[in-house]
């Protein structure tokens, strides 16, 4: 087990399992940090950046796991295609992470583009740009699989093709599965989505998005309240469930849950049990198969879980978000605030003896008297 403590400890090489012992100020561009087949604990702590443009985000992974850190962002940048807690082109797993910065073009709030794995329980409050998803970027790995689950976003989406989960192309021949996640911001940019932005499952990709929802006005042209413009392209498959909009529709060719051209060229979205402020999907280009169309008045609860919903008589909110880590979460539109794990974990008391003795030189030797006068006893 290795543990950081100070900035100068980031450069490690060859490591094994890390923990973050403190928190840490970055105020100049450093190279990210490699986990491959290990986890990265940020133990609660917050790493803050200050003044960093084109930041390439703090870890690459490979198989590796990230969870229970927050990243501040002050005065910075991301690169294109990055995110601020792991770059472009990585896989693995996150989790228990937030972040508060920009996120720039392709880019992502937690993850940036390609990546595939999963991630849960993270959210971010940056204002989302273009292409970019509040948390994974765009694009997508060939026949690989991204699963998102737990996760939201508050910033307003303001660029073309933007999502408030993921960006777009995301699920682009490959697989794409959302669950219990929703956005709080305002859809402004062109063709982008309160969940994924444009083109998402698209060339033969199969996305699957469940108990969804988006909350901000759908004001830029061809967007929709779950998906943006240009979903399911080229014989690609999306099924989406039990999700909706609350948002009013201000753009032109707008959906509560697709945006325009959805379906072209033999693709195929099914929408079931999903309801919105106005028609669900606009200039449609192919087959969209509604299955069963309701109101906000009218939920079937045995479609509506009451293990998944709450206030199901009215715009319904996720009970996930009302337990433990969340709090501050009374009503469908409130901005839940996570509470990040700390030491111990399940993960690494393997190493607990290690990790107490390198905080406490003295720990050590106070246990083994401890434990010998208990023995002569």
């Amino acid at each position: 087990m290795i543990i950081i403590c100070k900035n100068s400890d980031w450069n490690i090489k060859n490591h094994d399992n890390i923990i973050l012992n403190n928190d840490l100020v970055f105020s100049s561009c450093l190279e990210p940090l490699h986990i491959k087949n290990k986890i990265f604990d940020g133990n609660g702590k917050t790493i803050f950046l200050e003044n960093i443009d084109n930041f390439k985000g703090l870890f690459t992974l490979d198989c590796g796991e990230i969870k229970n850190l927050r990243v501040e962002v002050i005065n910075s940048t991301l690169l294109e295609g990055c995110g601020w807690i792991v770059g472009n082109n990585c896989n693995g797993k996150v989790s228990f992470c937030i972040s508060n910065g920009p996120i720039s073009e392709n880019s992502g709030g937690i993850c940036g583009g390609n990546f595939f794995g999963s991630v849960s329980y993270c959210y971010s409050f940056g204002v989302i740009d273009g292409n970019g998803g509040g948390i994974v970027g765009s694009g997508s790995i060939n026949e690989k699989k991204l699963k998102i689950k737990y996760c939201y976003s508050s910033g307003n989406i303001n660029g073309t093709s933007s999502g408030g989960i993921v960006g777009s192309t995301c699920g682009f021949n490959s697989k794409l599965v959302i669950d219990q996640c929703f956005s709080l911001g305002n859809i402004n940019g062109q063709s982008s989505g309160g969940i994924c932005g444009s083109y998402i499952s698209s060339y033969n990709g199969k996305t699957k998005i469940s108990n969804c929802y988006s909350v901000g006005n759908i004001v830029g042209d061809n967007s929709g309240g779950i998906i943006g413009s240009h979903s399911s392209y080229s014989e690609g498959l999306i099924n989406i469930k039990n999700s909706y909009s609350s948002g009013i529709i201000l753009g032109k060719h707008c959906g509560s849950i697709l945006g325009s051209n959805s379906a072209l060229k033999n693709g195929i979205v099914n929408i079931d049990y999903c309801f919105g402020t106005g028609n669900l999907a606009e200039l449609i280009g192919g087959t969209i198969n509604i299955q069963t169309n309701i109101s906000k008045i009218n939920f079937d609860t045995n479609n509506y879980s009451e293990q998944i919903w709450n206030n199901i008589s009215s715009y319904p909110k996720l009970i996930i978000f009302e337990n433990n880590p969340w709090e501050e979460y009374k009503k469908y539109n409130d901005l839940p605030t996570l509470i990040i794990p700390t030491l111990p974990d399940e993960s690494i008391k393997q190493d607990w003896y290690g990790y107490l003795s390198y905080l406490n030189p003295r720990l050590i030797a106070v246990i083994c008297l401890v434990t010998f006068f208990s023995v002569k006893e």
